[in-house]
């Protein structure tokens, strides 16, 4: 990891303008992953996003589209899908590009304001591709519990937590042409963030998550991740920020760039 890319992320997390009036939307998600949120989307949340990965002995990048949605007859529910194009280049061998795992969820909020609490389940449709060699392409059933909250320390100031279990079922893989197994391990998860509202227009991302190791003699995945949101309008937005691996089982570095429209 380079010394750099953690100051150039400090900056970002500890230069926060103030705001004299603000307030932090329900519908405004840390870059990582937008349901480890105890909030739920007030209506339909469609994001792309694009992803460049440097791992130790790897380079890949991915793009996809999330969808999430909240229900008028039942508001505290949110369901939502993810996929991603997914491309890997390991050191020694070809680059190959194909589908990731497609994630579903659903979670439910059971308390309100000014602590959100919900309690959710994701499942991975084993639709990745066993030549792409990432953890987001595992081609087998997966299955995630996980808990999240939201608390408003003040309007302009939300306090982001999650906690879980993800049991990943054993991964084929083939590379140069060889096909392999690799034994699935049952994750622990944990992260924290934050999001601040700069401006009426600006919010400022940053998020510490971990999980042990995903896979039998994996590094556990470790990763600071820093940002902003920009408000074109009520409705659209843009997003972009970068992350730093402190273990190895996560990326030494990434960039995260996005659009989000809410409907």
């Amino acid at each position: 990891m380079s010394g750099k890319y953690l100051w150039i992320l400090l900056a970002v997390l500890l230069v926060v303008p103030v705001a004299a009036e603000a307030q932090v939307s329900p519908d405004t998600r840390l870059l990582q992953r937008p349901e480890w949120d105890g909030a739920v989307f007030t209506g339909l949340y469609l994001d792309g996003q694009f992803r460049y990965q440097k791992w130790d002995e790897m380079k890949s990048w991915m793009i996809g589209p999330t969808f999430a949605m909240s229900f008028a007859e039942m508001p505290q529910l949110e369901t939502g899908a993810r996929v991603f194009v997914l491309n890997s280049n390991p050191d020694g061998a070809s680059d190959e590009t194909g589908f990731s795992d497609i994630d579903l969820w659903g979670k439910l909020q059971f308390l309100d304001d000014p602590l959100l609490l919900s309690a959710g389940l994701l499942i991975t449709l084993p639709t990745g591709a066993e030549k792409v060699l990432h953890p987001k392409a595992s081609g087998e059933f997966n299955v995630e519990l996980f808990g999240a909250g939201r608390y408003y320390a003040t309007d302009m100031l939300a306090l982001i937590g999650h906690i879980g279990l993800r049991i990943n079922s054993d991964m084929d893989v083939k590379v140069g042409g060889v096909k392999g197994e690799i034994d699935g391990e049952t994750q622990f998860l944990l992260g924290a963030g934050v999001i601040c509202e700069a401006t009426p227009e600006l919010d400022v991302l940053g998020e510490l998550n971990f999980a042990t190791e995903a896979y039998k003699d994996y590094d556990s995945d470790i990763e600071l991740t820093g940002g902003v949101q920009y408000n074109f309008s009520p409705d659209i937005c843009g997003r972009g920020g970068i992350g730093i691996g402190l273990d190895d089982g996560a990326p030494d570095f990434e960039l995260i760039l996005g659009a989000s429209a809410f409907f």
